[in-house]
């Protein structure tokens, strides 16, 4: 019976959303905005995007969904994406698993630096590494680097978002 107790005590807190989550709750909610990503030599694409945040199983996870079109033709998708942000309290780290139209699902290292979250992706052409911080008034900035050597990273990626709801 003891043992039993200690269970449902211990257990529920367990699973209970890891205060490093609050670093990235600010994420949650419905945003849009615009920005640019290069795809391939020369081929710079500027869209138009939202971005659906959404907290879920109490705050351990934060769903998140992006949807971006071309700028000039809102009907042409230019990159739609799909991510879980969680917190592993046993590892003591961020977990962010990233699904992208037409791309292999990835795994990223994940952090917060001087509230600023982080996450870089090992990939066939190099590391890639991605960043969000909050602006003053609220704002959503996402930068997308890759990784040209030691200390040499190259933007490919920015994005600016503003919360509707």
């Amino acid at each position: 019976m003891k043992t039993l107790l200690i269970l449902l005590l211990v257990v529920p807190a367990a699973f209970a959303a890891a205060p490093e989550m609050g670093a990235v709750f600010w994420l949650v909610g419905e945003w849009e905005g615009e920005g640019w990503m290069v795809t391939g030599p020369n081929e710079r694409h500027e869209f138009r995007g939202t971005e659906k945040v959404e907290s879920r199983l109490e705050g351990q996870v934060l769903v998140v969904e992006g949807r971006h079109f071309a700028k000039e033709d809102p009907a042409q998708p230019v990159h739609s994406a799909l991510a879980l942000i969680s917190y592993d309290a046993m590892r003591k780290r961020y977990r962010f698993q990233a699904h992208a139209s037409g791309r292999p699902a990835m795994d990223a290292v994940a952090k917060v630096e001087d509230g600023i979250f982080v996450w870089t992706m090992e990939t066939p052409g190099g590391v890639i590494r991605y960043r969000i911080r909050q602006g003053e008034n609220g704002e959503w900035f996402e930068t997308g680097e890759r990784s040209a050597g030691p200390d040499r990273w190259f933007p490919f990626f920015e994005m600016k978002m503003k919360r509707i709801q």
